[in-house]
C-alpha cells in the first residue's frame, strides 16, 4: 500500500519523536524494515505492564509481584523466541543489563503501597465513565480527529481529573532551583492527552503526572490554552508530514544527529543518517558502516573485518549471533553494509556484537546521491 493511502494518525507518545525528526514517522508509515528490538526495550514493556497491573490490582506481597513479573517476562520471551534474531535475548535475566536491579527497584516501589489509582476510587473497567461524566480507568483510549492515543491511567484526584503516564527511563530534568521538572517532550505528551480528554468529555483535567520506576513522580500542570496550543501544533505537524509524502519527498524532514538517531529503529533506511555515519568515519554508537571484509570463524566465535573510510574495524561475536552473522557476512562479502547492534571496546577499533546484532546491505554512495522511501 502506498504511504499516501495510509490512515494518517499521530499519538501523543509519537509527538515528541516527530518533533525531533519527521522522517522517522514517514519511514514507519512506509513499512520500512525496523531494527530488532533491544533487551532494554523489552524489559521496559514488562515494567510498564507491571505498573499498569498495580494501578488496578495493587501488589500486596513479594510473592504476588514475582509471580506477575514472571508471567509478563514469559509472555515477552515467547514472542522473542519466534524470531531467530531476537531469540538471542532469551533469557532476559541474563541478557539485559541491570535486570535484577530494575526488578528489585520496582518491587520495592510497588509492593505494599497504595494503588497508583489513588487518591480516588477509579472505575474498575477500562475506559468506564463516572457519574460526573469523566472517563476514568487504565489504558483509556482518547481521540480528537487524527490525534489519538491510549492514556496509561486517568484518575479522579483531590482537585480534579489527573492523567498519569508511566516512565521506565529518565523522564525529568532539573530546573535552576534544583527541583525536578518534566522533560518538555513528556510535558507536551500529557498536555495532548488533556486536550483529547476535553474533546471527548468537555472536562479539563487539572494536571498530569509522570510516575517512574522507583516510585517518584513529577507533576505537569494543565491550562486549557497550553493544551489546545499543543493539539493545534500536532495537527499542523501531521499536515506537514502528509504533504511531504504526497509530494513524493520527505528527506527534508530528516534531522540526522547522533543523539537523535541512536534511538530510531528505522535509521538504517535513512540515507541522511548513512551519510552522517560515513562522514564520522564509519562508526557511530551501535552502528558500523563499510565494506564487508574477511571473516574468521572458529567454534562459535567470529572475527569480521569491516573496511571503513578510516581503516578496518573488527567485529567480534560469540555463540548464536556469531553463527548468524558469519552466514550473513559471507553472503554479502565485498558489499557495503551496516553492522548494527555492536558495542565498542573503549580506545580501540574493535566492537562486540550484541545478541540482536544484524547486517544490512546498503548501496555504496558518494555523499551526493539521495534516496527516499517515497521515490
Amino acid at each position: 500500500m502506498a504511504i499516501v493511502e495510509k490512515q494518517w494518525r499521530l499519538s501523543p507518545s509519537q509527538f515528541g519523536q516527530v518533533q525531533q525528526c519527521g522522517y522517522r514517522h514517514l519511514l514507519k508509515l512506509a513499512d520500512a524494515l525496523p531494527l530488532p528490538t533491544s533487551g532494554a526495550a523489552v524489559l521496559g514493556v514488562v515494567m510498564h505492564g507491571m505498573l499498569g497491573t498495580h494501578a488496578s490490582h495493587p501488589f500486596s506481597s513479594t510473592a504476588g509481584f514475582d509471580a506477575e513479573w514472571q508471567r509478563q517476562v514469559d509472555q515477552q520471551e515467547t514472542q522473542l523466541l519466534a524470531d531467530p534474531v531476537t531469540a538471542g535475548l532469551v533469557p532476559l535475566a541474563q541478557t539485559v543489563r541491570k535486570y535484577a536491579i530494575k526488578k528489585a527497584t520496582l518491587r520495592r516501589s510497588l509492593v505494599g503501597t497504595m494503588s497508583l489509582s489513588t487518591p480516588s476510587r477509579i472505575a474498575s473497567s477500562v475506559g468506564a465513565a463516572s457519574s460526573s461524566g469523566a472517563k476514568l480507568g487504565a489504558e483509556v483510549w482518547l481521540a480528537a480527529g487524527r490525534i489519538a492515543g491510549r492514556a496509561d491511567l486517568i484518575r479522579q484526584g483531590v482537585s480534579g481529573v489527573e492523567i498519569v503516564d508511566y516512565k521506565t527511563g529518565y523522564y525529568a530534568a532539573t530546573e535552576s532551583s534544583g527541583l525536578p521538572i518534566a522533560k518538555p517532550e513528556y510535558a507536551q505528551q500529557l498536555q495532548l492527552y488533556a486536550a483529547l480528554y476535553h474533546a471527548e468529555t468537555t472536562i479539563w483535567p487539572t494536571r498530569g503526572l509522570l510516575i517512574g520506576l522507583a516510585g517518584g513522580e513529577v507533576a505537569v500542570p494543565f491550562t486549557p490554552a497550553d493544551c489546545l496550543s499543543v493539539l493545534a501544533g500536532a495537527n499542523q505537524m501531521l499536515d506537514s508530514l502528509e504533504q511531504a509524502a504526497r509530494l513524493g519527498t520527505g528527506l527534508e524532514l530528516a534531522r540526522p544527529a547522533p543523539e537523535t538517531c541512536r534511538f530510531c529503529s528505522y535509521r538504517l533506511n535513512c540515507h541522511p543518517y548513512l551519510l552522517l555515519l560515513h562522514a564520522a568515519g564509519g562508526a557511530i554508537g551501535a552502528d558500523v558502516l563499510g565494506a564487508l571484509g574477511r571473516t574468521t570463524a572458529t567454534e562459535n566465535r567470529l572475527n569480521l573485518t569491516i573496511v571503513t573510510s578510516t581503516g578496518p574495524i573488527v567485529i567480534q561475536a560469540a555463540g548464536r549471533v556469531a553463527n548468524r552473522l558469519n552466514g550473513e557476512a559471507i553472503a554479502g562479502s565485498g558489499q557495503w553494509a551496516v553492522v548494527s547492534g555492536v558495542r565498542q571496546t573503549p580506545g580501540s577499533r574493535t566492537f562486540t556484537a550484541e545478541p540482536t546484532a544484524v547486517i544490512r546491505i546498503v548501496e555504496e554512495f558518494d555523499n551526493t546521491s539521495s534516496t527516499s522511501c517515497f521515490a
